[in-house]
C-alpha cells in the first residue's frame, strides 16, 4: 500500500504538557536522520523549555529516522522518550507508531524544511551519504550535515551559488563551517593558504601526552570527552583531518584542477598517534612549543603532518577547539575558531545551522 502523508502521521505523540501555556512558534520544521549520540545531543536541545531556547532554535522536531525506521507526526516527536529508548540500544522500529519508510518516500513526502543528518562518517557508508544527501536536496529539502563522507564525494557539486543556501556544513566542520560558507566568494577570490588544526582528537591526546599521560590513558580521556569517532582509527590515523581539509581545499580553491583531483590518499598516510614519541612531545612542551596534527592547503597542493607550534601561535588551539586560518593576497589573515566537539558541541553546531547561511556563493 503505497505509503501517504496521513499514514507518515498515524498514531501521533500528544504535544507537551506545557504547550498549551506556552505554544511554540512555528519555527523551522526538522526531520533528524541519526539517533546516535549526536543525535541524540540534538533531540535533547529540543527538548529544553522554551525559556532556555535561543531565537535560533525556535525550531520542531516533527520526525526521526534511524537504520530500522521513521516516526513522524505533525505534533512533534517526545524527544525525552526517544533518547531514552535509543540510550538503552533498542532500535526505533520498536517505537510505537514507527514504520520502515525508503529515503525515496522520506524527500518526497515528508512536509519538513530541514532534514538534519547525524549519522556517523564510516567511509564504508560514503555512496549511501552521498546518494541521500543529493536526493534530498533535488526533493527541494534543505540538508544539514554532521558527518562529513558524502561532504567530501560532492563538495564540488553543492558548495555553488546554486545549491549553497540548501546545505548546511557548520558541523561538519566544528563550528566553523558557517562562517566558512559566509566568506567562500571572498576566499575563492584571495585566499593563498589554508592552515588548520581540525582534529581535537589529537589535540586532547597531545595535551595529555605532555602533562605525563601514557597513550592509552590520554585515549581513554578521549573517549570519555566523546570526541572519539565510533571507528576511532579514524581520527588516530588522519583519516578525519584529510577528509576535513580535502573539504575546505575543494571549496575554497574550486578553480584548481589539482584540488579537485586530490584524494584521500594524496594526502596521507600520516604517522598514527599511537606511534608519537612522548619524550619528543614532552621536551618541546618545556621549551614553550606544542605539536599539533596540522592541515596545509594551497591551489596547488595538500598536506598533513605533525608539527612543532609555538604556543603563542593561532594554530595551537586547546582541544576544546578546533581552527581554520585562511592567508589571503593583501596580506591579510581571516581565522575560523569553532567549539563543535563532541556530541553536545555538534549538536549546538547544527542547531546554529538551521538557517541558511548569509553568502555570496561563488559568485
Amino acid at each position: 500500500m503505497a505509503l501517504t502523508r496521513s499514514a507518515l502521521s498515524a498514531k501521533p505523540l500528544p504535544p507537551p504538557a506545557a504547550s498549551s501555556r506556552h505554544p511554540r512558534p512555528p519555527g523551522t520544521r526538522v526531520h533528524l536522520i541519526g539517533l546516535g549520540s549526536v543525535g541524540r545531543a540534538f533531540l535533547s536541545l529540543e527538548a529544553r523549555p522554551l525559556g532556555a531556547r535561543s531565537l535560533e532554535s525556535t525550531h520542531r522536531v516533527l520526525g526521526v529516522s534511524d537504520r530500522s525506521a521513521t516516526f513522524f507526526s505533525a505534533r512533534g516527536v517526545d524527544a525525552p522518550e526517544l533518547c531514552h529508548l535509543k540510550s538503552r540500544g533498542r532500535s526505533l522500529s520498536e517505537y510505537s507508531g514507527s514504520r520502515f519508510v525508503s529515503l525515496e518516500v522520506l524527500a518526497r513526502l515528508l512536509p519538513v524544511d530541514v532534514v538534519v543528518d547525524a549519522t556517523d562518517s564510516s567511509p564504508s557508508t560514503t555512496d549511501v551519504a552521498l546518494r541521500r544527501t543529493r536526493t534530498l536536496i533535488d526533493s527541494g529539502k534543505r540538508v544539514v550535515l554532521a558527518a562529513k563522507n558524502g561532504l567530501l564525494a560532492g563538495v564540488s557539486e553543492w558548495l555553488t551559488s546554486e545549491y549553497i543556501a540548501r546545505i548546511g556544513i557548520n558541523a561538519v566542520l566544528g563550528g566553523t563551517g558557517r562562517a566558512l560558507q559566509q566568506s567562500l566568494a571572498q576566499l575563492r577570490t584571495h585566499a593563498t593558504e589554508i592552515a588548520c588544526v581540525p582534529n581535537a582528537t589529537t589535540t586532547a591526546l597531545i595535551e595529555a601526552i605532555e602533562r605525563g599521560s601514557s597513550f592509552d590513558e590520554a585515549l581513554e580521556r578521549c573517549r570519555g570527552l566523546g570526541l572519539l569517532e565510533a571507528d576511532a582509527s579514524l581520527d588516530l590515523d588522519g583519516t578525519d583531518a584529510a577528509t576535513k581539509i580535502a573539504i575546505v581545499a575543494k571549496a575554497v580553491f574550486a578553480q584548481s584542477r589539482a584540488i579537485n583531483d586530490v584524494s584521500l590518499s594524496d594526502i596521507g598516510p600520516v604517522n598514527s598517534a599511537a606511534e608519537l614519541d612522548p619524550g619528543l612531545l614532552r621536551d618541546r612542551a618545556r621549551r614553550g612549543l606544542t605539536t599539533r596534527l596540522v592541515a596545509r592547503a594551497d591551489r596547488d597542493s595538500v598536506r598533513l603532518q605533525y608539527e612543532s607550534v609555538p604556543r603563542g601561535s593561532a594554530l595551537a588551539v586547546s582541544s576544546q577547539r578546533v581552527v581554520y586560518t585562511y592567508s589571503l593576497d593583501c596580506g591579510r589573515r581571516d581565522v575560523h575558531v569553532g567549539t563543535g566537539l563532541g556530541p553536545e558541541g555538534t549538536a549546538a553546531a547544527l542547531l546554529a545551522d538551521l538557517t541558511p547561511a548569509r553568502t555570496g556563493g561563488d559568485r
